[in-house]
């Protein structure tokens, strides 16, 4: 028969295996019950003159309202990411089951495809393939939100090609999206940190600046350097900012991106964005969030 100091240690390691797990086949970490899982599908729609291509990092395990979520928001960013001309009649978002990714990334790398032929005449004799490459991809994930990388580009028979790229993020414990995380109305606050962060992005490359950052810009008469369209977004170092090509330059300087510390940004947060990086939340998970 069992005795009471014996039944008392069985009790305590039995409460440790569910609250930690252990590396069984049956077990699962209890952090790891909050954490989604995704797989990689990858779909192209080609031949020698156009090229449709989907890439997405898709939910097939986690909680289910988050999964949903997920999914919904990566079919709204697969319809959003259409190249639209006053001829785009025929685009249709998905409209079938989100459980099966495959049948979803086919459904958009076919409509890109479609909708490529639909820009130019179709004839073999082009020389430049056209092309829509769209991915979204898990950017990061830690125990409150999870960041989703929206990047496009695409080649429509103009002189260069187009790209864009921004992001969406979800409140695990709801599968609300989050709103703009930085408070508009501190941009004037901001400006050193903005302009730091692009001049780090224009120097990155080793090249030294010949004139002030501002001057490089395309700002408006009171040179204030604006907030991006896109909202920034969440990452293991920082707040990421992408700016899309023209927005406050020229094309030669691309897409500007630069990430700002916690520490630094945190201040600058909506009140919203700001609990879910309060420290306290955090679960001692404190290398994700470190300032």
């Amino acid at each position: 028969m069992m005795s009471k100091r014996n039944f008392i240690l069985a009790l305590a390691i039995l409460t440790v295996i569910i609250a930690f797990g252990y590396k069984g086949n049956k077990a699962i970490m209890a952090y790891e019950a909050d954490t989604i899982r995704t797989e990689r599908v990858h779909q192209t729609t080609s031949d020698s003159v156009c090229m449709g291509d989907v890439e997405i990092d898709y939910p097939v395990a986690g909680p289910q309202c988050l999964m949903d979520s997920l999914r919904a928001n990566i079919n709204r960013a697969l319809y959003d990411s259409f190249y639209y001309t006053e001829d785009s009649t025929h685009i249709v978002c998905f409209k079938g089951s989100l459980t099966d990714a495959n049948k979803l990334a086919k459904f958009y790398s076919e409509a890109y495809y479609d909708n490529l032929k639909s820009l130019c005449d179709y004839n073999d004799s082009r020389t430049l393939q056209l092309e829509h490459n769209v991915g979204i991809l898990n950017k990061n994930e830690n125990k409150q939100v999870i960041t989703y990388l929206v990047d496009s580009y695409g080649f429509f028979c103009g002189a260069h090609g187009a790209a864009s790229s921004h992001a969406f993020m979800l409140d695990k414990a709801t599968g609300k999206q989050l709103g703009y995380i930085i408070d508009t109305t501190q941009v004037e606050g901001m400006q050193e940190l903005l302009k730091q962060g692009l001049t780090r992005y224009l120097t990155q490359e080793g090249d030294t600046l010949e004139s002030d950052v501002v001057e490089i810009l395309s700002l408006e008469d009171n040179n204030i350097i604006p907030l991006p369209d896109a909202s920034p977004y969440f990452t293991a170092k920082g707040v990421t900012f992408v700016y899309g090509l023209y927005e406050i330059g020229p094309y030669v300087i691309g897409m500007p991106e630069f990430t700002i510390s916690y520490k630094d940004i945190y201040c600058y947060l909506t009140d919203e964005a700001k609990k879910l990086v309060d420290m306290k939340n955090l679960d001692g998970r404190y290398e994700e969030f470190r300032w």
